[in-house]
């Protein structure tokens, strides 16, 4: 359990110190613990305002005829940037994966709120392993490159910052998810760390993040499939 929470905190210091949390591992026996430090990184404060561009009708599909039918102002000043109504994203993050990250699976969950974002957290002692949501809000619309604008390699060095080492061990897309793959080193022990980016709608982008120990590479083969059936792994390198 010391492990794990050291790890938690190892990773949750690192995204949430740049993009939003603070932690560190220790561990027991062969499944590491994992700790969890708050700490807050927020997305890009300035809005994005979409611009509709005008496309045939004999070629535009019925959802893209609908949205264009409906003017959409291009003054910042002007544009209403209205969230969802309220509890909406905490019910989102709630109910992510929910049907995997059970307590009858060894998960507990602790919900928490960031600075423009809903944040989730599970811990499974069992395995030692911990996952990480934050559902980052982005009430004018996304970005068109916000997964890059929001994590690149100039913010990896600060996630994994007390880690012995790590790499970029591949990256692919499958549509709108993507997936990133890290092989890491904490006080002597190798893990894998998997963040998976998804738009939830045009406002809402999810980070899911997932360490495991190599150790328990079968048992997290298992758990990343139920996860994300669509892109569990990258099938290349880096791309």
């Amino acid at each position: 359990m010391c492990s794990l929470i050291g790890l938690l905190g190892i990773l949750l210091f690192g995204f949430f110190g740049l993009f939003g949390i603070s932690s560190t591992v220790v561990g027991p026996g062969p499944a590491p613990t994992i700790v969890a430090i708050p700490v807050e990184m927020t997305p890009t404060p300035t809005p994005f305002v979409p611009t509709l561009v005008p496309t045939p009708a004999s070629t535009e599909a019925p959802s893209q005829a609908s949205a264009q039918s409906v003017p959409v102002p291009t003054d910042v000043a002007v544009l209403s940037c209205e969230p969802p109504p309220a509890g909406v994203d905490r019910m989102v993050v709630d109910d992510y994966r929910s049907d995997v990250l059970t307590v009858e699976n060894g998960w507990s969950y602790t919900p928490s709120d960031g600075n423009l974002k809903t944040v989730g957290t599970w811990i499974s002692d069992d395995l030692g392993a911990v996952a990480y949501a934050e559902l980052l809000h982005y009430d004018c619309g996304l970005p068109p490159k916000v997964v890059d604008d929001y994590f690149n390699p100039d913010t990896w060095g600060t996630l994994f910052q007390n880690y012995a080492s790590y790499r970029l061990a591949a990256n692919c897309v499958r549509g709108d998810l993507r997936l990133f793959v890290f092989e890491s080193v904490f006080e002597g022990r190798d893990y894998e760390t998997r963040y998976w980016f998804e738009p939830i709608e045009d406002r809402r982008l999810m980070m899911f993040m997932l360490t495991t120990p190599v150790s328990e590479a079968a048992t997290a083969s298992e758990l990343i499939e139920a996860l994300y059936p669509d892109l569990p792994n990258c099938r290349g390198g880096v791309g």
